[in-house]
């Protein structure tokens, strides 16, 4: 009977709240992230975004009714749209001037009861905050855009504990729970140019090996084309295809080895049923303590056992068919292996680069008409990406990197924003060239100095022009990418 996935749900969404506690505290204190909470993020960022493959497993589960569904979609927008705030807020306290930081302590601290104990609609009392006339322009700026950000984080996450307080059994108001009820899977975006690479390698596999077969008319080309296939379309997706193959058809040949011992050696020993059982426990045991720490070796087992003649009376086939049959079988995994090279790059750096050329360009594609709902599906399929990069990264000794991939968004984020207030219009703007500028950087470069100066620029127009919309995020921009740099002044 095919047990229920509601006690797995529970459990990660449960776990997800206690996980941005800890970061949460973490982002009010200012801390700077170490090697462990890195691991730590992207991990919950590669949990948050894998749930969407459970949510297509739960609809075939009765025992989660569509309510509860409903819920545990709409608990991931809001934690997805809470992750780039955290770390906005993270970077904002951590770059605040030193003798600001003792005035917001009071405010920081009822931030910090209300994160224990949030309540829906609150947000810490403007009391708190030092008094305009003790503020310079600069610091003004900085308290108006955390106080946003904090307001913002504190309502998604009040819904997130009221939704979670439904799982319980609580009644939720009518406004979230209408909410609730209109929310969609995420479903990222399907990787084109990687299935078109995947077509034509393995549709160029199929042609060579079917016309190898149709010229030579050789027996074996039915196995050739099948394992050829079977190599590509199973290992020809992964980040370095050329390496997975090449195990594969090694482990094929051991398999071929294999199988020719149990069929011309071990098996004509047998007998008997007895001795056809002793047999067999020689030659399995082994593979099994073997694959036990190698997965591949069950593939090694199940090869080696397809091209062995179980009849009641044992009759080996005839040793030139068997080596025929294993030559097949190694020609097939070698074309796919080199059809694989002919239309992609292989090697984890070559798929970070692709990863971060996707961003980029979807950065360019956003304008100034983007709407929320474009935003956070942008945020959804930012995180999936960095979800990816984060262990490719890891991977390729540039786990340092990790932190750069958040930094990359909150910038996407606050340029859209800046975008959306007009604050981008070429001629009208400074900061018209900031986009670009931004997606030329790589992730272990900082920003250029003249960067500061379009963003001040941009400050002052704003300033003159009161428009908080464009200050918020080129305050954002400028605590992110120059913590250290001098003051502003209009």
């Amino acid at each position: 009977v095919p047990s229920s996935l509601a006690p797995v749900l529970r459990t990660r969404l449960k776990g997800w709240p206690a996980d941005l506690a800890r970061w949460q505290e973490d982002s009010l204190d200012g801390k700077g992230s170490d090697a462990q909470a890195d691991a730590d993020r992207i991990r919950l960022l590669g949990d948050i975004a894998s749930f969407n493959q459970m949510m297509t497993t739960l609809g075939y589960d009765s025992s989660v009714d569509k309510p509860t569904r409903q819920a545990a979609i709409s608990i991931q927008q809001r934690v997805l749209q809470i992750v780039p705030l955290l770390s906005a807020i993270g970077s904002s306290i951590a770059a605040l001037p030193v003798g600001l930081r003792p005035r917001l302590q009071p405010w920081l601290n009822e931030v910090r009861r209300q994160a224990v104990e949030p309540a829906p609609h609150a947000a810490p009392s403007v009391s708190l905050l030092p008094p305009a006339a003790s503020l310079s322009p600069w610091e003004t700026l900085i308290v108006d855009e955390l106080a946003e950000q904090v307001e913002q984080w504190l309502t998604l996450w009040a819904e997130v504990q009221q939704l979670n307080a439904f799982l319980d059994g609580e009644p939720l108001p009518a406004a979230l729970q209408a909410q609730m009820m209109r929310s969609r899977v995420f479903s990222p975006p399907p990787d084109i140019g990687m299935a078109v690479r995947m077509f034509a390698g393995i549709l160029t596999t199929y042609a060579l090996l079917c016309g190898l077969w149709y010229f030579t008319g050789w027996e074996q080309g039915t196995n050739m084309v099948l394992m050829g296939i079977v190599a590509i379309a199973f290992f020809g997706a992964g980040d370095n295809p050329g390496a997975t193959i090449a195990t594969f058809g090694r482990f094929a040949a051991i398999a071929m080895a294999l199988g020719a011992l149990l069929s011309y050696v071990l098996l004509p020993l047998a007998g008997d049923y007895g001795s056809f059982l002793i047999v067999m426990g020689l030659f399995l045991l082994p593979l099994g303590v073997w694959a036990a720490s190698n997965p591949l070796a069950t593939l090694a087992i199940a090869l080696s056992l397809s091209n062995v003649n179980f009849q009641g009376h044992y009759a080996p086939n005839n040793m030139g068919l068997y080596l025929e049959s294993t030559t097949g079988t190694l020609i097939g995994v070698y074309f796919a292996f080199l059809c694989a090279a002919l239309f992609r790059r292989w090697g984890t750096d070559q798929v970070v680069a692709r990863l971060m050329r996707q961003d980029a360009q979807e950065m360019l594609r956003l304008n100034r008409h983007v709407t929320e709902r474009d935003l956070q599906r942008y945020q959804a399929r930012a995180l999936d990406r960095i979800t990816a990069l984060g262990s490719r990264l890891a991977a390729v000794g540039q786990a340092d990197r990790s932190p750069q991939l958040l930094m990359r968004l909150k910038t996407a984020i606050d340029l859209i924003r800046l975008q959306q207030a007009g604050g981008l219009t070429p001629g009208a703007s400074p900061n018209a060239g900031l986009p670009a500028a931004f997606r030329q950087l790589s992730l272990h470069a900082e920003a250029p100095s003249a960067l500061l100066g379009q963003i001040d620029a941009g400050l002052q127009q704003a300033w003159r022009q009161n428009d908080r919309r464009a200050l918020r995020p080129l305050t954002r921009l400028r605590l992110l990418h120059f913590p250290t740099a001098l003051h502003w002044n209009p």
